[in-house]
């Protein structure tokens, strides 16, 4: 997650109760003229500067409040409000930039959403070098983007940079109440240029103290937006922005015509799995370039010329078909003891795997189970699930989960095995 908002509090510890919440590097962005940090005057700290952030992150991510609390995400801030409550267009375009090359430097086949739940409250169309920094996030950086409709009347086309709402995946959220019309004039603006509406009436957050609080506007109905579409990423990956706005306008409720309201899907909900289905190989093979040549005589690439397909690199090496160096540990680890057991790592959607949501170790959220098969030939297949231990999340993202056998391999013997998991509906 790249926020770009205020600074974010955290010195009231109230984010630590969230284990799948990381908050990563927070960078100050300043324009000529700002101070050179937030909340610094004659009285000292201001946390009144950070609030905004702090309510945001709380209602996207945080412990109690967060949409996608449930979700592994890292955050990333970019602090564009010197007092906490104005900026302007060249800092919010430096951020997105420096946004862009975070990502493609750290994060570059990572799923990611940029939120920028500013007032956008600057009548007309959005400078072309806005509109240039957002393309990149689209189209180089593979980020969906999420921007607030603003608060106050007129459509939200007609405002930077909600009006950026009109690209394929960039979602322009507005507010709507408890009972589904739109908020008022003064917290929200459209219907026109407004992709989805989500709840901006007096919803939960935590303030700079980790305290109850409430927002209401189209900021807090981003907030929850982005936890969504978070969400969505977790189950999909590999999907582009366009692709994700698709599936999130899919996938929304229309109590009213022409309204959609944004569906955040619930671990408890037996259908979430299924509606958040919307990834299959093609995009998988897109999203890693694999397919780019080589499609019609059914050969793939060898991009760094080590004699290993892209594809095969990805599959049995787990390593970059773009370097010739630098591969991954194998995915099946030994211990080189009488007394060694295997153990092997395999990415799954961690919205599909949470042991704190599921009943069974080898349960998943959809209701499906996973069930490991064992073979010396690749022919014949035989159940060995009872000799698994207990699935464990593997990694800093928590992406995969790792299977262990709870049996004896002997290192010295060079017998030829092969393992395969299987999904059961």
């Amino acid at each position: 997650l790249y926020l770009i908002d205020t600074a974010i509090d955290t010195s009231s510890a109230f984010f630590d109760d969230n284990p799948n919440l990381e908050i990563g590097e927070s960078i100050l962005v300043r324009g000529t003229g700002d101070p050179p940090a937030s909340g610094l005057g004659l009285g000292g700290y201001d946390p009144a500067t950070a609030a905004h952030g702090t309510e945001m992150l709380s209602m996207i991510a945080g412990p109690t409040y967060g949409a996608a609390q449930g979700t592994p995400i890292k955050v990333v801030s970019y602090n564009i409000y010197p007092d906490g409550a104005t900026t302007n267009i060249s800092t919010l375009i430096e951020a997105i930039n420096l946004a862009n090359t975070h990502k493609n430097l750290n994060h570059l086949h990572d799923p990611a959403a940029f939120c920028i739940a500013s007032s956008a409250d600057t009548p007309g169309p959005s400078p072309a070098s806005l509109e240039s920094a957002i393309d990149y996030t689209l189209d180089n950086v593979y980020a969906t983007v999420l921007v607030s409709a603003g608060n106050g009347p007129g459509s939200a086309s007609d405002y930077t940079p909600s009006d950026l709402g009109s690209k394929n995946g960039v979602l322009c959220v507005g507010a709507i109440d408890a009972n589904n019309p739109p908020l008022q004039v003064e917290h929200t603006r459209g219907p026109n240029g407004v992709d989805l509406w989500a709840p901006g009436e007096m919803v939960a957050a935590a303030d700079v103290e980790g305290n109850p609080t409430a927002m209401t506007g189209t900021s807090a109905s981003t907030a929850l937006a982005t936890g969504a579409a978070l969400i969505y990423l977790s189950a999909n990956p590999v999907l582009t922005p366009s692709q994700i706005e698709i599936a999130m306008k899919n996938s929304a409720q229309e109590v009213v015509p022409n309204q959609k309201i944004v569906y955040i899907p619930s671990p408890a909900d037996a259908s979430a799995a299924n509606a958040l289905n919307h990834m299959d190989y093609d995009d998988w093979a897109y999203w890693y370039e694999l397919d780019s040549n080589g499609v019609n005589n059914g050969t793939d690439t060898d991009e760094d010329g080590d004699g290993w397909t892209d594809k095969e690199e990805y599959f049995f090496l787990g390593s970059d078909p773009t370097s010739p160096a630098g591969y991954r540990t194998p995915i099946l680890q030994m211990v080189a003891s009488s007394q060694s057991s295997a153990s092997f790592e395999f990415p799954l959607s961690c919205f599909l795997y949470q042991p704190s949501a599921l009943s069974s170790p080898f349960e998943l959220r959809d209701g499906s189970t996973l069930s490991i098969q064992r073979s010396p030939d690749l022919k014949n297949w035989i159940d060995c699930t009872s000799e698994v231990l207990d699935l464990q999340e593997a990694g800093d993202e928590g992406l995969a989960v790792t299977i262990s056998f709870g049996i004896a391999i002997d290192p010295m013997v060079k017998t030829k095995c092969f393992y395969q998991i299987l999904v059961d509906q």
